[in-house]
């Protein structure tokens, strides 16, 4: 029988968690990684591959926990470890790369997000070709990091390209291919291109309707992106109900008072006020103040 320090039971407890972390049962995950690590370092074997791993899976669940100086920690000791164990160009390293980049982006630290997605990237290219999904997931990042720099064209040029592997690799209407559909009308938008962007947030809104529950979150953030569209237009009429389903659908999903309403508030104000409804804007307006006031 294996005593309670044995390098193996370590193994086991690790591999137990990264598959509860892929069920999402965060918290016994970190349970089990957090255990197998300190077998590990009981018995000197802290920088070993199997620490790495284990680190780096530790820091995944921390990510996704929002525990984000914790997740630093453990991402960069798991860094540190693999790349002295397989080198600065395994497949691994990418993964934990690209979680440095959706914490960097998550701190609001987008030209570091970059700089990781753009680096988990060139990896993924060389070691799993160029229509892979997890090349496409880290390029989908790297244009969000693109995308909050105002760099509206080097993140156009990293949705295409996501858009291309994804068509090629899943079912014309799963949600990623809505969702990068969704993202390239984003940045439509944010070029002036109105005409191109209102066609391809009605291809995604389309797309979600028929694949989603109507009360889902993902058909209000295209609903907002295609109101903002027909408001820069001056179409009011065609504005104002987008706005309103893509609250009230926002309000059900996530509660009255959730920060995520604040952006669609804050847009319908904004066609108010174009609009000469300058009472109602301001109603709107002391209502996103009470939003960040309870958030």
């Amino acid at each position: 029988a294996l005593g309670p320090d044995d390098p193996d039971v370590a193994q086991t407890l690790a591999e137990l968690g990264a598959a509860q972390r892929q069920r999402g049962d965060l918290e016994p995950a970190e349970e089990s990684l957090l255990r197998a690590l300190a077998i590990r370092r009981a018995s000197g074997d802290s920088a070993s591959h199997e620490a790495g791993h284990a680190l780096g899976e530790l820091g995944s669940v921390q990510l996704v926990r929002g525990r984000l100086d914790e997740a630093e920690q453990s991402l960069i000791e798991a860094l540190e470890i693999e790349e002295t164990r397989l080198g600065e160009d395994h497949p691994e390293i990418a993964t934990i790369v690209s979680d440095l980049g959706a914490l960097s982006l998550y701190r609001g630290e987008f030209i570091r997000a970059e700089q990781y997605f753009a680096r988990a990237s060139s990896i993924r290219e060389r070691q799993l070709g160029l229509d892979h999904p997890d090349l496409a997931s880290t390029l989908n990042n790297l244009g969000v990091a693109y995308w909050y720099q105002g760099r509206y064209e080097e993140a156009l040029a990293a949705y295409v390209r996501v858009r291309g592997i994804w068509l090629q690799t899943l079912e014309p209407e799963h949600p990623q291919v809505a969702g990068i559909q969704n993202n390239i009308a984003e940045v439509f938008w944010k070029l002036g291109r109105l005409e191109e962007a209102e066609a391809l947030f009605g291809e995604a809104l389309n797309m979600k309707e028929r694949t989603l529950t109507p009360d889902n979150p993902s058909i209000a953030t295209t609903l907002l992106g295609l109101a903002n569209v027909y408001r820069d237009q001056g179409r009011y009429s065609l504005a104002e109900p987008r706005y309103r389903r893509a609250i009230q659908i926002n309000e059900e999903a996530l509660g009255p008072d959730h920060a995520r309403l604040r952006e669609p508030l804050l847009e319908y104000a904004t066609m108010l006020h174009q609009s000469g409804r300058e009472d109602e804007a301001s109603g709107i307006e002391a209502r996103v103040q009470s939003l960040e006031t309870a958030n």
